[in-house]
């Protein structure tokens, strides 16, 4: 695992779940691929797409070999997937030289005033 990998309201979220013997839930989490930079042989939209669904494959492949079986929303434009992992997941996708972080998809609700 690469905590340094993991936005902190997640790493949270994961102990919470840990102390409250939750550890096999899952939770909802953007996994961001990590995109590399243009370089001379990579200059094109067409060539960074190819280069970050090839990322997306081997985040997609070590999931399946973890046991992962639930839905994966691709969002190629932003470089993430979306999905419901557990805390074992997220542990080991954050050490994946594919992945740039972890977050929490959750939006916290927030009472304003008019």
């Amino acid at each position: 695992m690469d905590e340094s990998k993991i936005e902190p309201r997640l790493r949270d979220e994961m102990r919470l779940m840990e102390q409250e013997d939750r550890g096999g839930d899952r939770i909802s989490v953007l996994v961001q691929i990590a995109a590399e930079e243009p370089t001379a042989e990579v200059t094109t939209y067409a060539a960074l797409e190819k280069r970050l669904r090839a990322s997306v494959g081997v985040v997609k492949e070590r999931l399946t070999a973890l046991g992962f079986e639930g839905k994966i929303h691709e969002n190629v434009l932003a470089g993430a997937l979306e999905l419901d992992l557990t805390i074992d997941q997220i542990a080991a996708v954050s050490g994946l030289a594919e992945v740039k972080r972890v977050i929490l998809n959750r939006v916290d609700n927030v009472a304003t005033e008019i």
